[in-house]
């Protein structure tokens, strides 16, 4: 893991006791299914100082290595790499 930056998440209200301390990093994952696996991609993460909050994955990685799908109706969401 590249460690960047020790930083502070904050939600809709912005309050210190109301933020979690994380660290700003960036891994290599590689994304795994029944019938495939992705090469390694390297995302940006938060990584909370605890495990009782799990690990935020950069969206933005994501967004620009996958096509992400959305289906309200059924309730659904996939990421489909090509």
């Amino acid at each position: 893991m590249d460690r960047f930056v020790d930083h502070r998440v904050e939600g809709l209200i912005q309050k210190p006791e109301c933020s979690i301390p994380v660290i700003i990093g960036k891994i290599g994952l590689r994304l795994v299914d029944e019938e495939h696996q992705t090469e390694k991609i390297d995302v940006h993460t938060y990584l909370a100082l605890t495990d009782e909050i799990p690990l935020i994955l950069g969206f933005k990685d994501l967004l620009a290595s996958f096509k992400v799908c959305f289906d309200y109706k059924e309730n659904s969401g996939w990421l489909e790499y090509e």
